[in-house]
């Protein structure tokens, strides 16, 4: 489904599940579970090729994506709190009073905005600003935690070749939602 994700599935003569193993790859950084048989199996192979830092159950935290599972409630939940922290310290200088509590991504007024094109004399004031890396920033966790943020990369990103001083104001109130819903992410549940 994914080209970084590996999938192992063990069957037998009847064509029943009797294992299986789900691998996550990023950069030099993998996840992976699965039944005892297939993990052991795995990390024999793994440590048979690679030098290998094995963590302990429960890992939190892949690329940024902290994980919270309740196994009586049936819950997981994906959020990116500490990526939304260190990213306000990335950009502080563009926040000089903090992050203003935002309660929506992108309001229509803002939208208006961001779909009017900049002067190429507005280009020019505002190359210097960071907009593209707070957009990846927002992209970021838009694709992984908070899909309520994708409409707003959605029209941000078409300004990717030439934004303005006001594109880059909206694009700052983006963000702060993001910070402010930090705490926020998916939920997944078992029989709700």
């Amino acid at each position: 489904p994914e080209p970084s994700m590996f999938v192992r599935i063990v069957v037998d003569e009847k064509d029943e599940v009797t294992g299986y193993l789900i691998v996550i790859c990023w950069t030099d950084d993998v996840r992976f579970f699965g039944t005892d048989p297939e993990v052991k199996r795995y990390l024999g192979q793994v440590k048979s090729r690679l030098k290998i830092e094995v963590e302990k159950p429960p890992v939190t935290e892949f690329v940024g994506i902290e994980t919270h599972q309740d196994m009586e409630l049936k819950v997981c939940e994906l959020k990116m709190p500490k990526y939304w922290e260190k990213a306000l310290t990335t950009f502080t200088e563009h926040f000089p009073s903090g992050c203003r509590e935002r309660k929506i991504p992108l309001t229509v007024d803002d939208e208006k905005v961001l779909l009017t094109p900049a002067s190429e004399k507005e280009i020019v004031e505002a190359k210097h600003l960071p907009y593209l890396e707070v957009l990846g920033v927002i992209s970021y966790s838009a694709a992984s935690c908070k899909p309520e943020m994708r409409f707003f990369v959605s029209v941000a990103g078409s300004r990717r070749v030439g934004w303005s001083k006001k594109h880059f104001d909206v694009l700052k109130k983006g963000f702060e939602y993001g910070y402010t819903t930090r705490e926020m992410g998916l939920m997944f549940s078992k029989g709700l």
